[in-house]
């Protein structure tokens, strides 16, 4: 049987009845009821009921004949003219500290926390705020204007989120970090020369010098063929709007994503071309970064026969 059944099996054979008379010997006694205990024989015997002792009825159920504390939390879980005890209400109860995660949710996503530009392709599912808000500042106005809880309750609901605080700016190339996690391996003097990771790490290396140099070829070319327009172009990492350092309470208002694709231009002459919209305009999907090249190309390199773009990486 399932902790109900057994608890309304208990119910029906164990009768509680109120004490017929009060003894000189029951006068300081706390008791105030009687108990009948019953087991009922097989249908071919008649199957009645048929009175036993307490001490039978326990041993025969398997509890202590001793400590008749499961039968008494029977009984007494309902009131005595009731057809059936209470229903089972393990895990049912609602504590009530319990926190409304859904507002706690809804707070934290009036930071607009997003996917960052550098981490979209190897971490998708992790948000980030600006570096210039904290956990103990959301935490602050959350408690004032909506409902007092703690700052570790509120801090797991925006680890649920999968929200980091981290300035990714300037972050190191991935080949390379990869790179000083695994050469850690070779500590314990393990060979180097057949190590196809440490390998790949040299070609990784050696392409990038070759960029470099390739870079600076095109800054010498850019001086001596003005037929020529050579350009680095980058998107930069998202920028969270509105952005006022020093100014608190700009971090509660409704921020906005503004996307950021720069053309730096080669040579003598240092330009910046930079193309910026906002989420409410357009994404950053191929098409939406292809329209700034596009753009970049009719404004300023009308008289340009040939245009060299490069993305200088690592």
């Amino acid at each position: 049987m399932n902790f109900y059944d057994r608890r309304k099996w208990v119910w029906n054979n164990v009768q509680q009845s109120n004490i017929k008379r009060v003894t000189a010997k029951r006068a300081t006694s706390r008791r105030r009821f009687t108990y009948t205990y019953r087991f009922r024989t097989p249908e071919e015997s008649g199957g009645g009921l048929h009175d036993v002792c307490k001490p039978f009825f326990l041993s025969t159920l398997g509890y202590d004949q001793k400590s008749d504390s499961a039968i008494m939390r029977c009984l007494q879980s309902a009131p005595s003219d009731s057809l059936n005890p209470n229903s089972d209400q393990r895990g049912k109860h609602v504590p009530n500290n319990k926190l409304d995660q859904i507002k706690i949710f809804a707070h934290i996503f009036r930071y607009n926390p997003s996917v960052h530009h550098y981490r979209r392709e190897h971490a998708p599912n992790r948000l980030y705020l600006p570096s210039e808000i904290t956990i103990k500042d959301m935490h602050e106005h959350y408690v004032q204007n909506i409902e007092k809880i703690s700052i570790e309750s509120y801090g797991k609901c925006v680890v649920a989120k999968n929200i980091s605080f981290t300035v990714l700016g300037s972050e190191e190339c991935e080949e390379c970090k990869k790179f000083h996690e695994h050469k850690k391996t070779h500590e314990n003097g393990s060979d180097i020369k057949d190590c196809e990771q440490c390998l790949n790490h040299d070609h990784h290396i050696k392409r990038r010098d070759e960029t470099r140099i390739a870079y600076k070829s095109d800054v010498e070319k850019s001086l001596l063929d003005e037929t020529y327009f050579y350009s680095s172009a980058d998107l930069q990492k998202v920028i969270m709007l509105p952005g006022m350092p020093g100014e608190k309470t700009s971090a509660f208002t409704r921020r906005i994503v503004a996307f950021n694709e720069t053309f730096a231009s080669l040579g003598q002459t240092k330009t910046k071309v930079t193309a910026l919209w906002h989420e409410a305009i357009s994404g950053r999907n191929a098409s939406d970064i292809a329209s700034t090249f596009w753009n970049f190309f009719k404004q300023h390199l009308r008289d340009k026969k040939h245009i060299v773009i490069a993305q200088l990486r690592t």
